[in-house]
């Protein structure tokens, strides 16, 4: 009980509970310039994060140590023991656990191989394989006519532009033309 009340008033007076970004990550942080006082923290939260130590020296300035959780499991771990004992931050925690309860868990295994989750729960290798090539077919077969047409169109506009180049190219590398042909007339007599 000490402890868990201990725990409310350094983040209550020392520290943050926030919701950052489009996504609402839960951020909750104790800091100090006592590397003692933000060890004890570390250690009563039990999260699995590190120590990180500013020392950036303006002025008359000291290091400041700072202990922040991150992790949806940490976050609900240390929370909801520590909100009876809340004054100041009570409020942002009771949203902080909420948000956290809501949120997925991005590092969703995948449904056959239980590795890292990648879309629709299954792994890149699998989620390819399963989704991916019928998805990539989908979308090739529905779009052919699309492409070819701005192909065409494509080719319609720049059509004086290729055949002045092309004529340009012959007139300079004769032998080149020849040779072509030659190769262009062996190739459709064997096949006649």
């Amino acid at each position: 009980m000490f402890e868990k009340g201990w725990l409310a008033s350094a983040i209550d007076g020392e520290g943050s509970i926030r919701m950052v970004g489009k996504y609402n990550t839960v951020s909750v942080s104790v800091c100090n310039t006592n590397k003692e006082f933000v060890e004890y923290a570390h250690k009563l939260c039990d999260a699995k994060t590190k120590i990180r130590e500013d020392n950036r020296h303006i002025g008359n300035r000291k290091t400041l140590y700072e202990v922040q959780i991150h992790s949806k499991e940490d976050i609900l771990n240390v929370l909801p023991q520590i909100l009876p004992y809340l004054i100041i931050k009570k409020n942002q925690a009771e949203k902080a656990i909420e948000v956290s309860k809501l949120k997925k868990d991005r590092r969703e295994k995948c449904q056959i191989c239980e590795n890292k989750h990648y879309s629709k729960g299954y792994c890149y290798k699998h989620w390819y394989e399963f989704i991916g090539k019928k998805y990539n077919q989908e979308f090739h077969i529905k779009n052919k006519d699309k492409h070819s047409s701005i192909q065409r169109e494509y080719y319609k506009r720049n059509k004086d532009k290729f055949l002045k180049k092309t004529k340009e190219w012959q007139k300079n590398n004769p032998e080149k033309v020849r040779e072509y042909k030659r190769r262009w007339r062996e190739k459709h007599d064997k096949t006649d």
